[in-house]
């Protein structure tokens, strides 16, 4: 079965558009959350998640709908794995019923354009251990010209220093041996012309 869920969360969002491409999507039945309050109470979400059950499909107009929150996003999706519960997010372009599967998902979630970064820059987000929490670090230069090299030293994290052009990959890196953690996301903007 295929179930949808969508999110308004500001006063600026739409439920048509998201309602809408989830219905031409094909879904069975829909859920939303709707306020524009400053809450992260998302009760439909927790309602829909309690009465999937393996080999359905959970259809999203965007992965953030979920949440905006990236550890928690993870763990939902942790969750939805673990029951057999598939994915479909419609503008992210992600389908965890096709052959990369969970893993493809998880990836292209970790790395992502940005178009209002300026060319050339990353912004990377951490998760440190030791109850500090989230981190954003913000501006990094990637000093590459050619993506796949940006996406390399990002996912590498090593040799980085100011000297070598890529200051926010030291400092993640640096804060990431200080205290424990991982990269939760990267987004880059326009690779250098």
């Amino acid at each position: 079965m295929k179930i949808g869920y969508y999110r308004v969360a500001t006063v600026n969002q739409t439920p048509k558009i998201q309602h809408d491409s989830l219905e031409q999507f094909g879904c069975d039945q829909l859920f939303a959350d709707i306020s524009v309050h400053e809450t992260d109470e998302q009760p439909q979400l927790i309602r829909m998640l309690g009465h999937m059950k393996g080999g359905d499909v959970l259809v999203v107009w965007k992965l953030d709908r979920l949440s905006s929150r990236m550890r928690k996003l993870f763990q939902i999706m942790e969750s939805l794995e673990a029951r057999n519960i598939d994915l479909v997010s419609l503008e992210d372009d992600l389908d965890t019923r096709a052959d990369d599967g969970w893993d493809g998902c998880k990836s292209a979630l970790k790395w992502s354009l940005n178009e209002q970064l300026p060319a050339g820059t990353a912004r990377i987000y951490i998760w440190l251990d030791g109850g500090y929490g989230h981190v954003k670090v913000e501006n990094c230069k990637t000093g590459h010209d050619d993506l796949d090299e940006v996406a390399n030293e990002a996912v590498k994290i090593v040799g980085c220093s100011p000297d070598d052009g890529y200051p926010g990959f030291d400092v993640a890196s640096s804060l990431i041996d200080a205290f424990g953690g991982e990269i939760v996301r990267i987004e880059y903007g326009h690779p250098l012309e």
